[in-house]
């Protein structure tokens, strides 16, 4: 028979105990102490042998802050037979850390915040792509029209004359192509302004101090 290593943390029980004298119910693998439940909203749940103790290691916070908790959510604790004061835990009692809580509805709303930033960003791209591939079509037409404005010119220069309505109407499919162009470029531009202020609020966020979230 041995000895608990751990026996020190639970002066309430004898060292020469196994699985808080629950072996039917409880094995312990590792030897270690028993653990709350972390239900990963900020309630933490008791099992066997389960107390203030345990659950201030258990969530990170301070003895102090446990048994503060544990007192007013589950009751005043109590004075066993040997004049130990104990916890008054039971296996299955929920404890509500608020901290906690309130720290995961913070990094929750954050989460969110980001997801939609991410998918704004995403939309906004595919806005900027589809605008840049319109104003290259622009350009490109209007150079080609360019072109073939010198080239009419050319034509009537050799010709000592001609129709000038060709060049004419080309002059002003270069003028609706370069308006176009001009236009898509600062639709362009007000959508890459729009992406870096969303960019700046999601560095924001992550620069927001941040109340620290215990076993997340």
């Amino acid at each position: 028979m041995f000895v608990d290593p751990l026996a020190e943390e639970f002066v309430g029980w004898t060292p020469y105990h196994y699985v808080h004298q629950n072996p039917i119910n409880l094995i312990d693998p590792t030897g270690m102490s028993a653990e709350w439940i972390d239900n990963g909203d900020g309630t933490w749940t008791a099992e066997e042998g389960d107390s203030a103790a345990t659950l201030a290691k258990d969530a990170g916070i301070s003895y102090e802050r446990a048994n503060e908790l544990v007192q007013s959510q589950l009751g005043s604790n109590y004075v066993d037979i040997d004049g130990i004061e104990k916890s008054n835990v039971e296996i299955g009692d929920m404890v509500i850390i608020p901290e906690q809580v309130q720290a995961i509805s913070i990094q929750s709303a954050n989460e969110d915040f980001n997801r939609r930033v991410d998918n704004q960003v995403k939309e906004i791209d595919n806005k900027i792509n589809s605008l840049s591939k319109e104003i290259k079509d622009s350009h490109n037409k209007h150079q080609a029209l360019e072109s073939a404005e010198k080239f009419d010119r050319i034509w009537i220069d050799r010709m000592e004359g001609g129709v000038a309505g060709r060049t004419a109407g080309t002059a002003r499919l270069q003028h609706m192509y370069a308006r176009d162009s001009v236009n898509k470029s600062k639709e362009r531009t007000s959508s890459e302004q729009e992406k870096e202020k969303l960019l700046e609020s999601k560095k924001q966020t992550k620069q927001t101090k941040q109340i620290k979230i215990f076993k997340p």
